[in-house]
């Protein structure tokens, strides 16, 4: 006996039918999204601020971070802001800045290098910083050797984002200090092995991989790059007269071109979407009124007008796009501000297309 048509069918029977077809879309939406998995990998050299998009990412498409996640980081970021500002003293001596110091800020200095780093001598339950410190820091942060110092940051290590703590260190100094969100996007803690965050967004899952950017971390990287659908790279833009952390003879935006160039070239990789991000831009657009592109002897080719953000931005994406010697894979690149949530949703909403495109081709799902 054949099938009875849809005319034949009671109200009962095309109720159960409907049902049973929206069970079956679950389903196959189910399996397809098993064989969507998505794998984005985020790559650059150190303090290139691809930690920030990783956190970005949770802020953005995960469950973001509870009220005990950014106590526990209280004191991380005490530590980053204290380890700044011993070595900005330092540095003032050093410069000979300190001679110009006040009485008072002789005292502040004084006190400052006396602290410990980390949390030896510090009694259980108190803090790194507390509002004694905060004012010796906020002194010392105000008085003119040290923003003279500060000026001359490129020549020497601090982390960039200890200028935003400064700037309200009476806030991270207080007894009830409980850090914001932004304060845990400007918290850097350098990343040593292998990060993984699984997210679902738009209903495909996601598997976001950070690994440590220092030279001595790049040797596991190859332990992430099968079954990659994405590969982010991040170099910071603002960085291009400055030096690594882990080699002073080594320019930070040279290394990044190199690295590129080594990705690139990766088997790995020689299908797979290469995107861009030049991160750091509004540090950038700051430098490049006080140092030109052209005057950094590594970059003595500049020919835009100095102090041009979209003539600086240009000279380097096509540094880097010179490095891919693909000539069938395009680099997608994009102009990035890795502590603006909403540049990084921006940002990720335009990429997320062609991501998805070239991982539903790989997965046969296209068609």
């Amino acid at each position: 006996m054949g099938a009875c048509g849809s005319k034949d069918m009671s109200p009962e029977e095309r109720r159960a039918a409907e049902v049973n077809k929206r069970i079956d879309q679950a389903l196959a939406k189910a399996a397809r999204a098993e064989r969507l998995k998505v794998k984005l990998l985020l790559l650059g050299a150190g303090e290139s601020g691809k930690s920030t998009i990783f956190k970005q990412f949770q802020i953005l498409y995960g469950n973001g971070f509870s009220d005990e996640e950014r106590l526990d980081m209280k004191d991380s970021i005490h530590n980053m802001i204290l380890t700044a500002v011993k070595t900005l003293v330092d540095q003032s001596e050093e410069f000979g800045y300190a001679a110009q110091w006040s009485d008072a800020e002789k005292k502040s200095a004084e006190a400052i290098k006396s602290l410990h780093d980390g949390r030896r001598n510090v009694p259980e339950g108190a803090s790194l910083i507390g509002p004694d410190e905060a004012a010796n820091m906020e002194t010392l942060w105000n008085s003119k050797p040290v923003q003279d110092c500060w000026v001359r940051r490129s020549e020497f290590q601090v982390i960039e984002a200890n200028g935003e703590y400064l700037k309200d260190i009476s806030r991270i100094g207080s007894p009830k200090y409980v850090p914001t969100i932004e304060d845990i996007l400007y918290l850097r803690v350098r990343t040593t092995g292998i990060i993984e965050n699984a997210l679902t967004i738009e209903n495909v899952p996601f598997l976001i991989v950070d690994v440590g950017g220092q030279r001595n971390e790049r040797k596991k990287w190859i332990h992430c790059f099968e079954d990659v659908s994405a590969v982010i790279f991040v170099a910071a833009i603002s960085e291009y007269d400055q030096v690594l952390f882990e080699d002073y003879s080594q320019n930070r935006m040279v290394e990044a071109l190199t690295l590129f160039e080594e990705i690139c070239d990766t088997s790995y990789f020689m299908h797979k979407p290469m995107i861009l991000f030049l991160n750091k831009s509004d540090l950038f657009k700051i430098k490049l009124q006080k140092v030109e592109i052209g005057s950094v002897e590594e970059f003595s080719d500049y020919t835009g007008e100095a102090g041009n953000f979209d003539d600086g931005v240009e000279y380097f994406v096509e540094k880097f796009h010179d490095k891919n010697y693909q000539p069938n894979r395009y680099v997608y690149h994009h102009v990035t501000c890795a502590t603006n949530t909403d540049n990084v949703r921006f940002v990720f909403d335009s990429c997320r297309d062609i991501i998805l495109g070239d991982a539903l081709a790989e997965s046969g799902l296209s068609g």
